[in-house]
């Protein structure tokens, strides 16, 4: 149920955008741990990725400790919000209900506003080629559609958090532990940018019909 899913994060993205200053270097990835995804019904194992991930991720690694999953962001219009929305849209393509934890607040607020729109049955303000990654945007949007909005949440973590903010409440110490292992996957995922190079971009990339 939608209040269930709202307990407990099981999903933590990041995003990283590194060269921002100059267009013809940049590039980033985006990454989603989940730690410990254990099936969801006794026939269905969703600990290995399905093929809707493995169809827009670069690279996703299952095994006892969770599911990572990356994916990266090359383009000359790429931006640190992009490769957020880049984490939420692989973390929406799992066939779970899915809380994810980011630690970007500018990402936080419009996925909590086009979630409750969708709830509401209302249409975008304006087309989303008219706002800023409106692409990447509206595949989120498509994929809450296609799961129902209802099951799916974002919450926000501290992001580089240490044992003092633990300490101090401003985060868990659980919370911690994985959002640092998100930042890694992204991390692997920005490094496969800048192996490939930055000449293919991938905002034209086709979301894969979730089934």
């Amino acid at each position: 149920s939608e209040m269930c899913i709202r307990d407990s994060i099981n999903a933590f993205t990041d995003g990283s955008w590194v060269n921002a200053r100059c267009a013809y270097l940049a590039h980033g990835g985006s990454g989603v741990w989940w730690p410990g995804r254990a099936p969801v019904e006794p026939l269905r194992d969703c600990r290995e990725a399905t093929q809707a991930e493995v169809a827009l991720a670069d690279f996703a690694h299952a095994d006892s400790q969770g599911v990572r999953l990356g994916v990266s962001i090359r383009g000359h219009g790429g931006s640190s919000t992009r490769t957020e929305l880049g984490a939420a849209i692989l973390a929406l393509a799992a066939p779970v209900p899915v809380h994810v934890g980011t630690d970007s607040q500018s990402f936080l607020v419009r996925a909590l506003r086009v979630r409750e729109r969708l709830l509401q049955a209302r249409p975008p303000p304006r087309p989303w080629l008219l706002v800023t990654d409106g692409d990447y945007w509206e595949h989120f949007e498509r994929c809450l559609v296609a799961r129902s909005p209802r099951s799916a949440f974002f919450s926000k973590v501290k992001g580089h958090a240490t044992e003092a903010d633990v300490q101090r409440g401003l985060t868990t110490e659980r919370n911690r532990i994985e959002n640092d292992h998100a930042d890694s996957v992204a991390e692997e995922a920005v490094a496969q940018a800048s192996f490939y190079g930055n000449s293919t971009p991938r905002a034209d990339q086709t979301l894969p019909e979730l089934t």
